[in-house]
C-alpha cells in the first residue's frame, strides 16, 4: 500500500515536470506488483518476450491438440498474483446486484457427481480462498465490472500467457508458483481462460495451434462452443505438463473451477 501512495505522489509530480511517461515505465517494469484500487487484486509485471508453446511429438502423455509447436511473443502484461478470491467477486455481485446460480456441477476425489443445488460459490467457508461455480460467462462479467471502476484494460488470461508463466514455474517439483510471483498457477483450481478452443479455420473445424495468433493474443471466433480451461490440483502429472489443454460449455459451473485476471499496460 504504501508502494502504490508512493507511486501516486512521484507520477503526478513526474506529469507536472514532463517526465510521466519515464515514471510510468519504470513502476510497471518486470516484477512489479500493483494495486489499482485499495482493494482491486494484486497484479504483477510480466516482461514481454518470445517462447516455445505446445508440446513435441515425443512428449509423454502429449495430446493432438498440443501441436504444432509455434513461437509466441508476447508483449509486456500484468497478471493476478493469486486466483479471485471469493471475497473479491462478492464485491462485483454485491456492486452490480449480479445473479447468483442456484446450482453448480460438484465432484469429490473419485470423479463428478452432478449438479448440486446450493453448492454455489457464496456458501460458507472461508472467503479469502479461490472462487469457484462461476461460469466464463461470470468471469467476463467479473472483468468488465473491474475495468469500468478502474478505467483500466481487465481481461482474462490468454492461453499463451498462462502457458508461459507455468513454464516458469521455481522449482521443478513445484508447480505452485512461478518466478515472477505469479502463486498457484498450476497447484490450485483450474482456470477459465479467454480463448476459445474449437475454431474454424479456412472452412476447416480445428482444435489445435493450427493458426495460432504469434503474438500470444487470445483466439476469438464467432461462434464458440468451448472455452479453454487450464491447470488443476487433483490431476496426474499429465495433466499438469504445462502444454497440457482442456475445455469446457462456457455457460457450465463447477465447484472446482475459477479464474485470475490480466490487465494491459499500454499508457
Amino acid at each position: 500500500m504504501r508502494r502504490s501512495v508512493v507511486f501516486i505522489a512521484i507520477f503526478t509530480l513526474a506529469l507536472a515536470l514532463g517526465g510521466g511517461t519515464f515514471v510510468y515505465m519504470h513502476y510497471f517494469a518486470p516484477g512489479a506488483t500493483f494495486r489499482d484500487c485499495p482493494d482491486c487484486p494484486q497484479m504483477v509485471v510480466v516482461g514481454g518476450t518470445a517462447f516455445l508453446m505446445g508440446s513435441p511429438e515425443s512428449e509423454d502423455g502429449r495430446d493432438l491438440d498440443e501441436g504444432p509447436q509455434h513461437t509466441v511473443t508476447l508483449q509486456r502484461f500484468a497478471a493476478q498474483t493469486k486466483q479471485v478470491t471469493r471475497d473479491e467477486f462478492a464485491r462485483f455481485v454485491t456492486a452490480t446486484n449480479y445473479a447468483k446460480p442456484q446450482t453448480c456441477a460438484t465432484t469429490d476425489p473419485a470423479g463428478w457427481i452432478g449438479e448440486t443445488r446450493g453448492a454455489i460459490w457464496d456458501g460458507p467457508g472461508d472467503r479469502s480462498l479461490p472462487v469457484a461455480c462461476v461460469t466464463w460467462y461470470d468471469a467476463q462479467a467479473y472483468v468488465h465490472w473491474l475495468s469500468q471502476r478502474t478505467g483500466r484494460k481487465y481481461r482474462l488470461l490468454s492461453e499463451a500467457e498462462w502457458e508461459y508463466l507455468q513454464r516458469n514455474i521455481k522449482k521443478p517439483d513445484n508447480a505452485m508458483d512461478n518466478a515472477f510471483g505469479v502463486e498457484d498457477i498450476s497447484g490450485a483450481r483450474p482456470e477459465w481462460l479467454a480463448d476459445c478452443h474449437d475454431r474454424v479455420v479456412n472452412g476447416e473445424y480445428v482444435d489445435d495451434y493450427r493458426g495460432a495468433p504469434a503474438d500470444g493474443a487470445a483466439w476469438e471466433t464467432e461462434s464458440c462452443a468451448e472455452r479453454v480451461i487450464r491447470g488443476g490440483y487433483k490431476y496426474t502429472w499429465r495433466d499438469l505438463r504445462p502444454a497440457s489443454r482442456d475445455s469446457d460449455d462456457p455457460a457450465q459451473r463447477y465447484d472446482d473451477l475459477g479464474f485470475r485476471v490480466a490487465r494491459d499496460l499500454a499508457f
